[in-house]
C-alpha cells in the first residue's frame, strides 16, 4: 500500500467576511486497486465585533466513501496532515474524514482576551450509504445493502477556555451525541455523553 496527496487551500478575508476551500486529491495504490480518493473542506466565516467579538463559521466536510470495494478501485479517502486534520472532526471523535458528509456550524464568544466560549454543532452523513462508518482508525459499523440509511447523528460542543495567569490555562467543555437513523438501525444507540477539564501549566 501507498498512496500520495495533493491539495492546497485558498483562504480570503474581506471585513468582517472570510472564506476558505481546501481540496485534497488522494492517489497511489491499496490492495493492489488503484486509489481515487477526494477530500475537501468549505467554510465560511462571519465576525461580529459587538457580540461579544464573536465569529460565526459555516462548514462542509466532505470525504470521499466507497459504494462497491470489488470493483477493482479504491475510492475512501485516508485523511492528511498527519493528525492535524482532526480539527475537522468533533471532540467526542465520532467521526474521521473518510466516507462522510458533515455540516458544521461554530459560535466562538471572546469575552476578554483571556476568556472565550465555543459552541460547536455537527451533522454527520455518510458519503456512500453501502460504505462503512469510519470513527478515527477505526470502521465502526456499515451496512452493505445501503437500507440503514446515510443519517449517522448529530453531536453539540461546548468549550470553556480561560487563561489563568501567564504560565496556567484551564479548557473544559461538555459534549453530547444524539444517533441518528443509520446508527439506530446497525446496533445499540444511546444518547453518549462526555464532559472533560484539563489545567495545562506553562513553564
Amino acid at each position: 500500500m501507498y498512496t500520495s496527496n495533493l491539495g492546497g487551500i485558498i483562504q480570503k478575508k474581506t471585513g468582517n467576511l472570510s472564506v476558505l476551500f481546501l481540496g485534497n486529491f488522494e492517489f497511489g495504490s491499496y490492495a493492489g486497486d488503484p486509489v481515487s480518493a477526494q477530500g475537501t473542506v468549505t467554510q465560511l466565516g462571519y465576525a461580529v465585533k459587538p457580540l461579544l467579538n464573536s465569529q460565526f463559521l459555516f462548514s462542509h466536510i466532505y470525504g470521499s466513501g466507497d459504494k462497491n470495494p470489488t470493483d477493482g478501485k479504491h475510492y475512501p479517502f485516508g485523511g492528511i496532515f498527519s493528525g492535524a486534520d482532526t480539527d475537522l472532526y468533533s471532540w467526542i471523535n465520532f467521526s474521521f474524514w473518510k466516507n462522510t458528509q458533515q455540516l458544521r456550524f461554530d459560535w466562538l464568544m471572546n469575552f476578554s482576551k483571556n476568556i472565550s466560549f465555543k459552541t460547536e454543532y455537527h451533522a454527520f452523513f455518510l458519503d456512500k450509504i453501502e460504505d462503512a462508518w469510519h470513527f478515527p482508525g477505526k470502521a465502526m459499523r456499515q451496512d452493505k445493502t445501503g437500507e440503514s440509511g446515510n443519517f449517522v447523528g448529530h453531536e453539540a460542543d461546548f468549550i470553556f477556555r480561560a487563561k489563568i495567569t501567564s504560565w496556567a490555562q484551564f479548557l473544559g467543555g461538555y459534549c453530547f451525541f444524539v444517533p441518528g437513523e443509520f446508527a439506530k438501525n446497525t446496533g445499540t444507540s444511546p444518547v453518549a455523553k462526555w464532559a472533560f477539564g484539563e489545567l495545562t501549566f506553562s513553564f
